[in-house]
């Protein structure tokens, strides 16, 4: 049996797919924690509470939604990378994959941060 860090997939991947995970399960934690716990008595919530809320707190709210989208962008890409890799006998038949979700990640990750922004200029 191989271990994690002798695979062709590599130590990195495996590590970085574990920690966005862990990441990204505090970051629910702490919305439901802030938002549904804690703004619960401010009345119903919806979606135009919630981002004008969110993304009118300037620099550091655009950076913290831009955060979590670069992390679920990594984590959801890193993982359909890994299934790919896990099912794949011939690796190099799949070499084209890891850049092109690279490729993907990065233009999904602008474009989200050119929305967001738009978003919270129409505030």
């Amino acid at each position: 049996m191989t271990s994690v860090a002798t695979t062709s997939t590599g130590l990195i991947p495996w590590l970085l797919q574990r920690v966005t995970g862990l990441l990204l399960v505090l970051w629910v934690a702490t919305h439901f924690i802030f938002w549904h716990f804690g703004k619960g008595g401010e009345g119903p919530l919806n979606y135009a509470v919630v981002s004008a809320q969110a993304l009118s707190r300037g620099l550091p709210g655009y950076l913290w939604e831009m955060a979590l989208a670069g992390l679920c962008l990594f984590h959801g890409l890193s993982g359909v990378r890994n299934i790919v890799y896990d099912y794949v006998v011939d690796k190099p038949k799949v070499a084209w994959l890891t850049p092109l979700l690279w490729a993907v990640g990065v233009c999904a990750f602008l474009l989200i941060g050119y929305h967001l922004h738009l978003f919270r200029a129409g505030h």
